[in-house]
């Protein structure tokens, strides 16, 4: 999924789409990707650790909101009971 038609600028491309690369440097490529998985000796590492989504702060802004929600209600409730208890004058 692209969000913009400016997915190219100089060497440095967004998404690599082999039909668009073909159509603007004019050679064909084979439509695959090869992943090297062994050591090859040459000090690149190949065992990526995947990347922390930060999902943990999302649930902590969520558990805030209902704790906040159920403040809320509790309040109502409360100041709902204490009018009714409390006898008005009107006068």
């Amino acid at each position: 999924m692209e969000l913009s038609s400016q997915t190219v600028s100089g060497k440095v491309w967004q998404n690599l789409d082999v039909e668009r690369y073909t159509q603007i440097h004019g050679i064909a490529l084979q439509p695959l990707v090869l992943q090297q998985s062994n050591d090859a000796g040459d000090g690149l590492e190949r065992a990526w650790q995947r990347p922390d989504t930060g999902v943990d702060r999302h649930h902590a802004y969520a558990a805030q909101w209902f704790a906040t929600s159920a403040l809320i209600a509790v309040a109502y409730l409360v100041f709902q009971v204490r009018a009714k208890r409390t006898p008005r004058s009107y006068g």
